[in-house]
This record gives C-alpha cells, sequence and structure tokens, in this order.
C-alpha cells in the first residue's frame, strides 16, 4: 500500500514547508515583475521625492509637475535672465531596475532550504531600501550640479558621478544583502548563539 501512495506523489511530492517557499517564490517573482510594470508610477514618485528634498533640504528651486517623472529647475543665471530646465528619470535611470533584479533574485533563493523565508524577506527589504537611497543620492547631485554649474554639470554627473553613484551602491546593496543575510540565517538556524 505504501508503495502505491510513493508511485502516486512521483515527481510532485512536497515536503512540509516547500508549499510555503513555492508560493512567496511566486509572490516575489510576481512582485519583480509587477515593479518592473508600474515603473512609470515609480518614477514620478522618485521625481516627487527628489523634487521635495531639493526644495525643503537643499534650498533648491525646483518645480515637479505632478504626476510626471520630471523635475524642472534653474540653470546658473545668466544677466538678467532665468533659464529652466527639465531632468526627465528615464526607464533606465529608475530605482526599479536595480530592485525588481533583487527581487526576482530571491523568488529563485527562496526555492532552497537552507535559506530561512524571514532571514530572505527581511534581507531583500533592507536592500531595495538601500538602493532607493543611493538612486536618490544620485539624482540629487545631478539636479544639484545641473543647477550650480549648467548643463556642462549635467554631462559629467550623470555619465560619470551618478553611474559611480549607482556602481558603488549597487555593491554596498550586494555586501548588505549577503551579510544579512547569512547573519539572519544563523540566528534564525541557531537562536541561542550555542
Amino acid at each position: 500500500m505504501s508503495s502505491a501512495i510513493a508511485s502516486i506523489r512521483g515527481p510532485f511530492h512536497f515536503r512540509a514547508g516547500s508549499l510555503s517557499r513555492l508560493l512567496v517564490s511566486l509572490a516575489l517573482l510576481g512582485a519583480g515583475v509587477g515593479l518592473l510594470l508600474v515603473q512609470p508610477q515609480i518614477r514620478a514618485m522618485e521625481s516627487l521625492i527628489a523634487s521635495w528634498v531639493a526644495i525643503n533640504v537643499l534650498d533648491m528651486t525646483i518645480v515637479h509637475q505632478a504626476g510626471t517623472a520630471v523635475m524642472y529647475l534653474t540653470l546658473p543665471e545668466q544677466g538678467a535672465t532665468t533659464s529652466w530646465i527639465g531632468l526627465e528619470i528615464t526607464p533606465e535611470c529608475t530605482v526599479a531596475l536595480l530592485i525588481a533584479p533583487l527581487i526576482i533574485l530571491s523568488a529563485g533563493l527562496v526555492l532552497g532550504r537552507r535559506l530561512s523565508i524571514r532571514a530572505l524577506l527581511i534581507a531583500t527589504l533592507v536592500t531595495a531600501v538601500l538602493f532607493v537611497v543611493v538612486n536618490l543620492i544620485r539624482l540629487l547631485v545631478i539636479a544639484g550640479a545641473t543647477h550650480l554649474w549648467g548643463l556642462s554639470a549635467f554631462r559629467w554627473t550623470h555619465e560619470i558621478y551618478g553611474s559611480l553613484i549607482s556602481i558603488v551602491g549597487v555593491c554596498l546593496g550586494i555586501v548588505v544583502f549577503l551579510k544579512l543575510l547569512n547573519r539572519l540565517t544563523t540566528q534564525i538556524a541557531d537562536p541561542d548563539g550555542a
């Protein structure tokens, strides 16, 4: 009788907890793909947050057009005229492109039995927040330099410093993700520290 039950289970036999891991994985996969689908709204939110910080913290003159991914800021004054420029957060520059692969990676990692689901979710969340902060810093560096020094500053801050900030931020994010994942998984596996 037991051999008949074993053969019915076949390759679709799940151990306890495997179904929950599969469901969490599918949810993460959906969230990662969904993030890419709503990236226009994310870009608009990034622009709104960057504009708010630039106005209230950095005391810059910026206008944000509601619902768009565009910040309008003043260029250095040339005589009596004030010139404005619109900086748009394009699909290539959104934080969604940093966070979506992280979430999709986590969707794959959760299927393994070595990592705690809780640890993986915490590490993913902390790293995603770090990516948001890094991208905000990148946007503010580009906007601030353009505001102070004009269009030539936009080119070098966007292409060189903005890329450098992103690369350092992603590297830092990977280190934070792995360290948190290792530390939290160890703590959960051995809560007494013995």
